[in-house]
């Protein structure tokens, strides 16, 4: 959409060009927002694994 904004520049189709420019800007964010819930979800998955494995420690020294 970018490469589409900057040919409608280029033909003075100024009205096109601002859309397709936002469009642009935010299917960019779209895409750094999945990326962040990625990152999210895989550090989300680690601090999951530690607290499992610090609760079975947990379990195993504790008296019964």
């Amino acid at each position: 959409k970018l490469i589409l904004a900057e040919k409608a520049m280029d033909q003075q189709d100024y009205k096109n060009a601002r859309r397709l420019a936002a469009e642009a800007e935010v299917d960019a964010r779209v895409a750094e927002t999945r990326a962040d819930a990625a990152r999210n979800a895989t550090n989300l998955a680690q601090v999951q694994d530690s607290i499992r494995a610090l609760q079975e420690e947990i379990n195993r020294r504790s008296p019964r």
